[in-house]
């Protein structure tokens, strides 16, 4: 309740922001160039590099702008011993996989997604036909639901969007005949990119996958 919301993240709300008089604005490198201009004229600007394969990298430089520097190590340390931990205290290399629907879409995700990152940090794989890293995700059609198979699947599908979850496609895959298929909060796992999401998706995956 104590957060001022100045607008959306491309399109803020400047007057409220200037109002609010801030001593440092946090943006990223993806951050159109003549809204990183009007920003730098209301505070210092310190701009992350945006995208969940750099989300380590980026809690440094925020860390760093705080005078934080060494509990953004820590954090960052913690996150990484209790995934490797876990990984270690499971012995296996699991494959997962990582699907969620937008609007009317369904994407499946890559290498550069924050949940690969944590499960690959956790020991696992993910399957085949998720291992690019052209980007963190590519649309999926429904006729190709196959390449979602794997030892563990977490997917987000929101009310009131699109879900293949009815579909006699899905429910013939081996992972949800195994019971290994969950539904998983779409923020944390998909749209985040933080070491504070990273966690939430470890502790998920530690609860799923116990």
């Amino acid at each position: 309740d104590a957060i001022e919301v100045v607008g959306e993240r491309m399109n803020p709300d400047l007057e409220k922001i200037a109002e609010l008089e801030p001593d440092l604005i946090l943006s990223n490198k993806r951050a159109e160039t003549k809204l990183e201009q009007e920003l730098t004229g209301i505070a210092k600007v310190v701009k992350t590099n945006g995208g969940s394969e750099n989300f380590k990298d980026d809690l440094g430089i925020v860390a760093e702008a705080l005078g934080q520097e060494a509990k953004g190590r820590t954090l960052l340390e913690e996150y990484e011993k209790r995934a490797g931990d876990w990984g270690e205290k499971r012995g296996t290399k699991d494959s997962v996989s990582l699907v969620r629907s937008k609007g009317d879409q369904y994407l499946y995700f890559g290498r550069h997604s924050l949940a690969s990152i944590v499960a690959e940090d956790s020991g696992m794989i993910r399957p085949k036909s998720q291992r690019f890293d052209d980007k963190p995700s590519h649309e999926l059609s429904l006729e190709k639901v196959e390449m979602l198979d794997a030892d563990w699947l977490f997917h987000a599908f929101p009310g009131g969007k699109a879900s293949p979850t009815e579909s006699e496609l899905w429910k013939g895959l081996d992972v949800v005949e195994a019971g290994h298929a969950f539904p998983v909060d779409v923020d944390p796992w998909f749209l985040n990119a933080s070491v504070v999401a990273a966690n939430r998706v470890l502790d998920d995956m530690q609860k799923f996958m116990a």
